[in-house]
C-alpha cells in the first residue's frame, strides 16, 4: 500500500468514525481546561532509489514475510513540541 493510500485509508475509517460518534477523548481534554500542548512535523521525502531497491531485495531473500516500506514511502519525520 502506498503511503498516499494509506492516508487515504486512515481518512476515511476515522471520518466514519466521527460520524458515528465512535471517538475516543484525550485524556489531558477530558477535564475541560486549556490544552497548550503544540507541535510540529517536518516530513523529508529521501530519495535512495536502487541503493534502497538492492537492500530491500537482500532482506526479501532472507526474511520473505517481512513489510519494507516502498521506495517511493521512505521519508523521514522530525518531531518537534512547541508549548505556548
Amino acid at each position: 500500500m502506498t503511503q498516499a493510500a494509506n492516508y487515504q485509508r486512515i481518512h476515511r475509517d476515522h471520518l466514519t468514525a466521527v460520524r458515528e460518534g465512535d471517538i475516543v477523548a484525550d485524556e489531558n481534554l477530558k477535564d475541560g481546561s486549556v490544552d497548550g500542548r503544540r507541535g510540529v512535523g517536518l516530513v523529508i521525502p529521501v530519495n535512495l532509489g536502487s541503493v534502497y531497491a538492492s537492500l530491500i531485495e537482500a532482506f526479501r531473500s532472507v526474511e520473505p514475510g517481512q513489510y519494507l516500506y516502498p521506495v517511493e514511502d521512505l521519508h523521514m519525520t522530525f518531531p518537534s513540541k512547541i508549548c505556548t
